[in-house]
């Protein structure tokens, strides 16, 4: 089954006096369950790809379909009441709230979607216990490490159960130990919740850790053997 397709997909920004082609009739079927990376230069596109199947950007033509739901078509709140639901979104610099000790950053989309009850809160401790966590539960972002605040965003991502998870250079601000434990991490949690991960990765190494690659060029998608395969 199609869980996210995208169907003669075209975005432009405009740059001073001249508009900027980032996705020029892209194309693209990823099956549930499949890990998907993406890669491509910086600029190519890799970001406002994710934001159209996350709902946060749409395009200027044709069809975003997550979950068998044309998103393009739906409007801001919508597509934010779309994307609390079925989409897991982790970032590059984490974007975890300072103020908010662990446990409530990570019960905050199920609080946003109006879902925090008891049975939330135990798949919170019980998250946290998987991503090795679970005495940093009253610790501040600002007392952990990269690695630890980075495991907390993933962690955070899929505690609503989402049926799509994104992420936008997870391991960029990672060293190499803490990147490996993140890639572990999401491979235990993906397989464990059958989620469809799609990957933006500048690295082919990381890459290859998923079942398919692709690249982002001249604003299109293209297919890229996986090394192994």
């Amino acid at each position: 089954m199609s869980m996210i397709r995208l169907r003669g997909v075209h975005k432009t920004f405009l740059e001073g006096n001249r508009r900027h082609v980032v996705l020029d009739g892209t194309n693209l079927e990823i099956e549930a369950g499949q890990t998907v990376a993406l890669l491509g230069r910086s600029g190519s596109g890799k970001s406002t790809l994710l934001n159209m199947v996350s709902g946060i950007d749409v395009p200027d033509a044709g069809e975003v379909i997550v979950c068998n739901e044309n998103i393009a078509c739906l409007g801001e709140s919508a597509r934010t009441l779309f994307r609390r639901h079925h989409v897991g979104f982790v970032f590059q610099f984490f974007n975890l709230i300072p103020t908010l000790t662990v446990l409530e950053n990570l019960l905050l989309p199920v609080e946003l979607a109006g879902k925090l009850n008891n049975v939330a809160r135990e798949r919170a401790a019980d998250l946290l216990a998987r991503v090795g966590l679970a005495d940093r539960a009253a610790s501040y972002p600002e007392q952990l490490s990269g690695g630890e605040q980075q495991r907390v965003a993933v962690a955070r991502a899929v505690i609503h159960r989402p049926s799509v998870l994104l992420a936008d250079e997870p391991t960029g601000n990672l060293d190499e130990a803490a990147s490996s434990a993140v890639l572990d991490l999401f491979a235990e949690l993906v397989s464990a919740s059958d989620v469809t991960l799609l990957m933006v990765t500048h690295s082919r190494e990381i890459a290859g850790r998923c079942s398919r690659v692709l690249e982002l060029r001249d604003g299109v998608a293209h297919e890229l053997q996986v090394q192994g395969t």
